[in-house]
């Protein structure tokens, strides 16, 4: 049994994972009053998890708004509904809370539950797709500054909230991986989990029919550990993966075969010897483990050597000392877990992150460099300024 609309896009099924003979069946409030999906032997294929109860008492609907209820005709309640029971599609009115969730389709064709999860994880204030045993993607969480372009559109969350969340004023325009979203009748719009992996978002215009117009993950490298641990992801690139300097793949033959999901691992181990820091400008992290104020971003770069579990730091200057005014400092953020979902080639909304290395593994030339470098910059007596620190050790 399915309910789909006028231009057969299909939005609920209720025997998804077992489908009637090809003869056919029936649907039916039954003698329990249970409505019930029947083969023509009056073998249940499926039906609705409520009470016992008279079947003259019950009534099932379809509204207008594509949800199907079984209702108590007698006191006027829904007793069981589909909007609280969604396969791939969510639309207008139904709740995205903990215990809901939109599940793919097994393939373009076949309606089976699927790979993929859409769901909402209030422990950690975000949306995310899941395969089994594992995260897909995951939206960014509010304020979260090291992952902007996985920030839902406000328009999509007032809707997954069934419009219960501020999270915009009303009439605004919102603009998300160089998408214009305006206001929109929220009637004509629903969130499909795609059997590729893919939340997408559409919307019905009257002429143009159904238009997709915001879709996560956008590229392979929004997909969480695309590039593994200690790998660095930029969709600029024909290769998008690539290892750090001073890091390697843990499987070669893995790797050079287009698999990327195999960890990375460092040649020497860190706090054995000299450890030097890898600056990589325009990087997108994931959220980092700690921050703590400082003055400046030697005192950061010392609290990150203080503990042999810091595998990188990345320092931001506050707005004051931005405009020149150096004794406010700023913030020092540590990482003390394995870096993953690393993003370069971003001008908005990344940071420089100065990833520990050991200086054994930057290459014989290249670690005398980092080393004299690396003393000039923490010699006390020097007192570098943050301009001249960065234009040094860059």
């Amino acid at each position: 049994m399915v309910l789909q609309v006028k231009s057969k896009n299909i939005l609920w099924i209720a025997n998804r994972d077992k489908p009637l003979p090809y003869n056919g069946g029936v649907l039916a409030i039954a003698e329990d009053g249970k409505l019930k999906l029947l083969d023509e032997n009056g073998i249940p294929y499926w039906y609705t998890e409520v009470e016992r109860s008279s079947p003259l008492r019950r009534v099932a609907k379809l509204m207008d708004s594509g949800n199907f209820v079984l209702q108590d005709d007698q006191v006027g309640i829904s007793l069981w509904e589909s909007f609280k029971h969604p396969t791939d599609t969510f639309l207008a009115g139904m709740y995205m809370g903990e215990n809901l969730s939109s599940t793919s389709w097994a393939g373009q064709d076949d309606p089976k539950p699927g790979n993929f999860t859409f769901k909402m994880d209030q422990g950690e204030n975000q949306y995310q797709i899941t395969k089994p045993f594992i995260w897909y993607w995951r939206s960014a969480e509010l304020q979260d500054v090291f992952s902007p372009d996985e920030i839902i559109p406000y328009q999509i969350l007032y809707l997954l909230s069934n419009f219960s969340q501020s999270v915009n004023p009303a009439g605004k325009k919102s603009v998300h991986n160089n998408l214009t979203v305006t206001p929109m009748d929220y009637s004509r719009m629903r969130l499909i989990m795609n059997c590729t992996g893919e939340i997408q978002c559409w919307i019905e215009d009257k002429v143009k029919g159904w238009s997709l117009i915001w879709w996560e993950p956008r590229d392979p490298c929004s997909v969480i550990h695309s590039c593994g641990t200690f790998g660095s992801c930029n969709s600029n690139y024909e290769r998008e993966c690539q290892f750090l300097r001073g890091f390697g793949p843990v499987s070669p033959e893995h790797w050079n075969s287009g698999d990327f999901s195999g960890s990375r691992t460092g040649k020497t181990a860190l706090c054995g010897g000299k450890d030097m820091f890898l600056r990589l400008k325009m990087t997108k992290i994931w959220k980092t483990d700690s921050n703590l104020p400082v003055n400046n971003e030697t005192e950061c770069l010392k609290e990150c050597l203080s503990s042999c579990r810091c595998q990188a730091y990345s320092y931001e200057e506050s707005d004051n000392t931005r405009r020149d005014n150096p004794s406010d400092g700023g913030t020092c953020w540590i990482w003390t877990e394995e870096l993953n979902d690393l993003q370069q080639g971003f001008s908005n909304g990344s940071r420089d992150l100065c990833v520990r290395v050991a200086a054994s593994d930057l290459g014989n030339s290249l670690s005398r460099i980092w080393e004299k470098r690396w003393y000039l910059a923490n010699l006390a007596q020097l007192n570098l300024n943050c301009k001249q620190r960065h234009n040094l050790i860059r």
